[in-house]
Order: C-alpha cells, then structure tokens, then sequence
C-alpha cells in the first residue's frame, strides 16, 4: 500500500495535470492501483475506479472520484462503472481481509464536483425559473435537493455503498479533507 501513497491534491488533478484541490491531507492514488492491477492480472484490460481511497476518522472506507467540472458537465456514463469496479478492486488492495459484505457495509462513495471556478465562458446560465422548477419537482417527490445523489448513482446506495455523497468542492473541503486517512 506503501506505494500507492499520495495527496488530494495529487489524486484531484485532471488527465490534463490540471490542479483542482490545493490539499496535502494523505489518501492513496487508487487509479494508480487499479492500472497496476490490470497490467499485471487483466491483460492490460482496463477497469473503472476512482481518483483516491482512503480510511475516515470513522472507520469507514472511502471512494473519491474528483471531477473539475460543473455537475452539468460531467461524463455522468463514466461515473456508475467507477463505482462498480473500484469496490471489487478494494478488496484485493485491502488484501482481503474484509469481506465483500464487510467492505460495503463500511463503504462511502464521494463524487466532488467543481460549480465554483470555472470561467466565465464555460458558466451555465440556467433560468432563475428552471432552478425554481427543479427545486418543486424534488420537493414534490420527497427528495432533498441538498443531499440527493446525482449522476446515476443512487442505485448502489445498499447495494455497494453505505453512503453517497455527489457534492461540490467545498463542502467537500469544509466537512470531509480533515477526516481523511492512511490505513495502519
């Protein structure tokens, strides 16, 4: 695990090397493990996984994909398999010593999304009237518009992941970098 050791701020960068969190809180690259997993066992085949991996305050094992993109804008295809694979891949990086039932029971998925500094070009300009609409609709159908889960990923909520958390940058930062950890 040693080698897979890494920062947020290393694990956030885009595929264009593009820094997107200034953090130096310690997690493990988990892309970087899956790419080794499958050059060595899949034939170089690839699979889906998350930007980072890393153990909370709680306990709890967590799966962060990074994306520095408006939620509008994200691949939203490209999210569900990242969920699927990474948590089968988690099970061999933990060298099985979890169950696959114990590993879902302790697993929480964050997608963090970047609505703040993107320029002024790339900004959506949705109608005050849509957003109004959107809001009523959730409302309508008991769903909170604060802590829905977006991208198609609800249906690994109990499936996969204890929890689900699709949020911007900053909450990230506000409630969730600190409580980031290396595995002992």
């Amino acid at each position: 695990m040693k080698e897979y050791e890494s920062t947020i701020k290393e694990t956030s960068k885009s595929d264009e090397n593009i820094d997107f969190i200034e953090s130096e809180v310690k997690v493990y690259d988990f892309d970087a493990y899956t790419e080794d997993v499958c050059k060595e066992y899949r034939s170089k085949k690839s699979l889906s996984s998350v930007d980072a991996f890393a153990l909370s305050d709680d306990g709890d094992f967590w799966f962060i994909e990074f994306k520095n993109a408006r939620k509008s804008q994200l691949p939203k295809k490209s999210l569900p398999p990242k969920a699927y694979d990474s948590m089968y891949t988690a099970y061999f990086f933990l060298n099985q010593k979890y169950s696959i039932d114990e590993l879902k029971s302790k697993a929480i998925l964050f997608v963090v999304y970047n609505d703040d500094v993107i320029s002024d070009e790339n900004k959506e300009n949705p109608s005050k009237g849509f957003s109004k609409f959107k809001n009523k609709i959730g409302e309508l159908a008991k769903i909170d518009t604060e802590t829905r889960i977006l991208f198609g990923l609800e249906k690994f909520k109990g499936f996969l992941y204890k929890e689900i958390h699709t949020i911007g940058k900053q909450e990230f930062l506000e409630k969730y970098e600190q409580k980031c950890r290396l595995i002992e």
